[in-house]
């Protein structure tokens, strides 16, 4: 009694050895636990940051960064010096961020230069993009339609259905369309904002049967590892770009992608009026950023202004992507 047989003994070791070579794996594969930080691309942007204040402290014959003092006071001029040079808000807050990333304790020690930030984002609100009503959003998948283009077409109508950030949009693979079902589906985002902040495995159901069975047709001659959009960023880009001037939509307005996004929280919201489930959907971490959205969304929806022949192309496309879902069935 008590007693642990030598044969479970060697057992246990074994599933003991084998659990640590997997860690010592997976953690090869990820690399260096100080690089996992920050993602690359932030990393890159975070080090931009820091040549531009660097170069803006040499040109002034200063040296900011000799203590935390003269460090909060030299951020702070550099924050003015890019307000008066007309530069973007965000230059100073990568300043800021990559200095608290790279130096732990200096988190705190810049009250000046984020005072003069929080005025900055008081009296400079940014541009946003144009938010798309849901008639536009179907145009231009039935516009995708009539060039050919089924890729695109799903990617539009995936991106609204979702309320996917743009990266997403263009990131969605084949493997992360879980199309079990017959009139939902489930989307997982491996690669969302939150997701790599938290290191948790976001998804979104897709709940448009219409949607589910283009996507089902549409996965037969496709692998795991294709993407729903396999042409890129830049093409994506350029292609939201054709749409919107193929449609004639008001040259004033700032149609890019990112408008979809917000256009989809929109019109979610107004389906069944519960901000907090347009929240979750949406995967805001706030219900109060999500009111902005939809609050601001709701009144440029309403100011927006088509020509008449904006407003023919968009009735007839919107009603052929309608047709083209409908058919999907057959």
């Amino acid at each position: 009694m008590g007693v642990t047989s030598p044969r479970t003994s060697s057992s246990r070791g074994s599933r003991v050895r084998l659990v640590k070579q997997d860690r010592l794996l997976t953690r090869k594969q990820l690399g260096n636990l100080r690089g996992l930080i920050v993602n690359a691309a932030t990393e890159e942007r975070y080090y931009w940051a820091l040549v531009r204040f660097f170069a803006f402290e040499e040109s002034h014959g200063e040296h900011f960064t000799q203590d935390v003092y003269t460090l909060d006071a030299g951020v702070a001029d550099y924050v003015c010096f890019l307000w008066e040079n007309g530069d973007p808000r965000h230059w100073g807050e990568d300043t800021i961020s990559s200095m608290c990333k790279r130096v732990p304790s200096l988190k705190g020690c810049f009250p000046s230069a984020w005072q003069l930030i929080t005025a900055w984002q008081r009296h400079e609100l940014p541009v946003r993009a144009t938010p798309i009503s849901t008639s536009v959003l179907l145009a231009m998948c039935g516009l995708a339609i009539e060039w050919g283009d089924m890729s695109l077409m799903l990617t539009l109508a995936v991106s609204f259905h979702c309320i996917l950030r743009t990266a997403e949009s263009y990131n969605v693979r084949m493997a992360d369309l879980q199309l079990t079902q017959a009139d939902t589906a489930v989307l997982s985002l491996p690669l969302t904002k939150s997701g790599q902040r938290f290191n948790v495995k976001e998804s979104v159901t897709i709940t448009d049967p219409y949607l589910v069975a283009a996507l089902v047709r549409f996965s037969r001659d496709k692998e795991p590892g294709d993407l729903l959009y396999a042409e890129g960023a830049r093409s994506f880009r350029s292609s939201f770009g054709a749409l919107v001037r193929a449609l004639d939509l008001p040259r004033h307005a700032r149609y890019m992608p990112y408008s979809i996004r917000r256009g989809a929280a929109t019109a979610d919201f107004r389906m069944h009026g519960l901000l907090s489930r347009t929240t979750v959907r949406g995967r805001w971490k706030h219900e109060r950023t999500c009111r902005i959205y939809i609050n601001e969304a709701l009144l440029e929806l309403g100011e927006i202004q088509f020509s008449q022949k904006s407003q023919s192309l968009i009735d007839f496309y919107s009603a052929k992507a309608q047709t083209w879902l409908a058919n999907q069935f057959v």
